[in-house]
């Protein structure tokens, strides 16, 4: 078998493997999840084999415990900017996360053979909402 085929079947059933095993793990997770009653588990109405999971008030208090402190500190951070500065950081972080995720989809559609670097996506320049 030549390299090539062998690594991409190498390739297809480390995926397989991984799929299988990341299954068994939230699997795991919504049992730890369950009887920590941060979730809860319901019949699906629209689909009687399955079940929905639903987090519980638990979770949303466990959550403002956890996560106040932090959500104070970056209100007061965030209103040190202008509106206008904020438009320009979103529209940052926006256009960054979409350009990373298909970078990611071009990398993932390549398989484990990987010559070359992906074509970048075309961005617009500018945000038209933002002045120059």
């Amino acid at each position: 078998m030549a390299q090539r085929s062998l690594a991409g079947e190498a390739y297809a059933k480390m995926r397989a493997l991984s799929t299988e095993i990341d299954r068994l793990d939230q699997a795991a997770a919504d049992r730890f999840l369950e009887e920590a009653g941060y979730v809860r588990r319901r019949n699906d109405p629209r689909d009687r084999r399955r079940q929905v999971v639903e987090t519980t008030e638990a979770t949303v208090a466990r959550g403002r415990e956890v996560f106040q402190g932090l959500i104070e500190a970056t209100t007061q951070f965030l209103s040190t900017y202008t509106d206008e500065q904020l438009l320009l950081i979103n529209d940052f972080l926006t256009r960054m996360g979409r350009l990373t995720t298909a970078y990611a989809e071009t990398l993932s559609r390549r398989g484990p053979d990987l010559p070359g670097r992906p074509s970048m996506p075309s961005m617009p320049s500018r945000n038209p909402g933002l002045s120059q």
